[in-house]
C-alpha cells in the first residue's frame, strides 16, 4: 500500500504518464526550493503538505542518509507575520493609548452636544406672559365650551384637543404656553375639563399656576 501511495503521489506531481518515471529522490529534494518565508507562508495556509514532504512523510529513505532540517522557511515566515501583523497592531494600540485622553474628551463633548437642547426658550417679561397666557385659556375655554354645548365630546387629552382647535381655526398659530413654550396643559373627567399655564416659575402643578376649570365657570360669576 505504501508502494501504491507513492505512486499516486508521483502521478499527481508529473501525471499518468511520467508519474512512474519520476525520481523520487530528486522530488524530495525539492524540499530544499520551499525554504523560503513566502513558500512556507503559502505551506501554512494550504488544506494539503506539499508533494515533496508527502512524499518524505510516506518514505524517509528518500531523504537520504543525512537528511536536512528546514528551519530557514519557517523563521522567515514567522517574521514575514510578525512584520505584517503584531508590529502595527502594537504600534495602532500604541497610538489609541496615547490618545485616550482625547478621545475621552471627545467623546463628552459630543455626548454633552447631544443633550444640551439646540436653543432654549425665553419666556417674555411675565406681564405680558400672564396678558397671553389668560386670553389664550380664555379662548380655549370658549372653543371647549361651545363644543361640549353642541353635544361634542371633550377631547381626551392635550393632542386631541390641540388637533381640534387646529381644525376650526386653519393657518392659525397654535396656542402655547408663554411661561414655558409647551401646550397648556388639559384634562377632563366626568364631563368636565381643566385647562392651565404653568405661570411665572415655568413649572406645572405649582402654586402660580393660572387654571381655568370648567366646574367655576358653571357658576354665577364664574
Amino acid at each position: 500500500r505504501g508502494g501504491d501511495a507513492l505512486l499516486g503521489l508521483a502521478i499527481l506531481a508529473a501525471g499518468a504518464e511520467y508519474g512512474p518515471k519520476v525520481n523520487r529522490s530528486a522530488l524530495v529534494a525539492q524540499r530544499a526550493a520551499l525554504n523560503s518565508g513566502w513558500m512556507t507562508l503559502g505551506e501554512w495556509l494550504s488544506t494539503h503538505p506539499p508533494l515533496s514532504k508527502r512524499l518524505a512523510a510516506l518514505e524517509p529513505g528518500l531523504m537520504g542518509s543525512n537528511p536536512r532540517t528546514y528551519r530557514a522557511g519557517p523563521i522567515q515566515a514567522a517574521a514575514m507575520l510578525f512584520f505584517a501583523v503584531v508590529v502595527p497592531l502594537g504600534a495602532t494600540t500604541a497610538l489609541i493609548a496615547a490618545n485616550i485622553p482625547e478621545l475621552l474628551e471627545g467623546f463628552a463633548a459630543a455626548a454633552e452636544s447631544e443633550a444640551e437642547p439646540v436653543s432654549a426658550y425665553v419666556a417674555p417679561p411675565v406681564d405680558s406672559a400672564m396678558a397671553i397666557a389668560k386670553a389664550d385659556l380664555a379662548a380655549l375655554a370658549a372653543f371647549l365650551d361651545e363644543s361640549r354645548a353642541s353635544g361634542a365630546l371633550l377631547p381626551w387629552d392635550a393632542d386631541e384637543l390641540y388637533d381640534a382647535w387646529m381644525a376650526r381655526n386653519p393657518g392659525a398659530s397654535e396656542p402655547r404656553d408663554p411661561f414655558d413654550g409647551s401646550y397648556y396643559g388639559y384634562r377632563t373627567r366626568d364631563g368636565e375639563y381643566q385647562i392651565w399655564s404653568s405661570g411665572p416659575d415655568g413649572e406645572p402643578g405649582t402654586a402660580d399656576d393660572v387654571v381655568v376649570d370648567s366646574r367655576q365657570r358653571r357658576r354665577p360669576g364664574g
